[in-house]
């Protein structure tokens, strides 16, 4: 099953808020929690809003944080009225799309990411989210690979990309890709400990046992934990 779902350090400086939206994000979702009818809010929403015209235009790739709201279905509502003032947030989508797959509605899920990626097609995070969902819930592995072959283009240097995409062909018996993308990850994050264990499990079979005791090795020294649970990632 795909695990690594790690973020650029890139993308988490975009997502990042400035404290005047931290202001806006409260207030928005302080109006929200005491009005729940949708008229009200959209009109409270709107007011906060155009108190703050600099950040009702300039959302792309920001990432709205909602102080308090713990429930996945008022954390969906708050963001679905934020997209009826906005439809163009792109990191809103995805993060609805997240919320809606913990919540078992993963068409609607995956609809989000592909509206965050139709905005902003450099969405890295998207991209891994729907990758995940497409394998891991609808067993659409080639449509994953793609995804995540979408995102070395876009940063040849993401592990977790090429970790993911190791685990796809391995799936789908391609032991020679997924051995080259495994040692990729590695290359490029050498604390990857799912990509150890699975490269060392795809070498076992492969009948590379020396191999394979290096990497669980190297998975041993990362978490001491592994030796006494080892789980392959593959």
């Amino acid at each position: 099953m795909l695990r690594c779902i790690a973020i650029d350090k890139a993308q988490n400086s975009q997502n990042s808020l400035s404290r005047g939206e931290q202001v806006l994000a409260r207030e928005a979702s302080e109006s929200i929690r005491i009005k729940d009818d949708t008229s009200s809010t959209q009109s409270n929403l709107n007011q906060i809003l155009s108190n703050y015209p600099q950040y009702a235009h300039a959302h792309k790739n920001k990432s709205f944080v909602s102080p308090g709201l713990s429930d996945q279905h008022q954390a969906i509502k708050y963001y679905t009225k934020l997209l009826q003032i906005n439809p163009n947030l792109a990191e809103i989508y995805r993060r609805r799309g997240n919320l809606r797959e913990d919540s078992g509605d993963y068409q609607e899920a995956i609809e989000d990411y592909n509206q965050a990626l139709r905005i902003n097609h450099k969405l890295t995070t998207a991209y891994i989210n729907r990758g995940i969902a497409l394998s891991n819930i609808l067993g659409e592995h080639q449509r994953a690979i793609n995804d995540f072959s979408q995102i070395l283009q876009l940063n040849p240097h993401h592990g977790c990309a090429y970790y993911n995409r190791g685990v796809l062909y391995y799936k789908l018996g391609n032991y020679e890709r997924a051995m080259e993308d495994y040692t990729k990850a590695l290359r490029n994050n050498s604390n990857l400990i799912e990509a150890y264990v699975s490269r060392g499990s795809l070498r076992i079979e492969l009948g590379n046992k020396w191999g394979a005791t290096e990497d669980y090795i190297q998975a041993i020294r990362l978490n001491p934990d592994f030796a006494a649970n080892p789980k392959p990632s593959s």
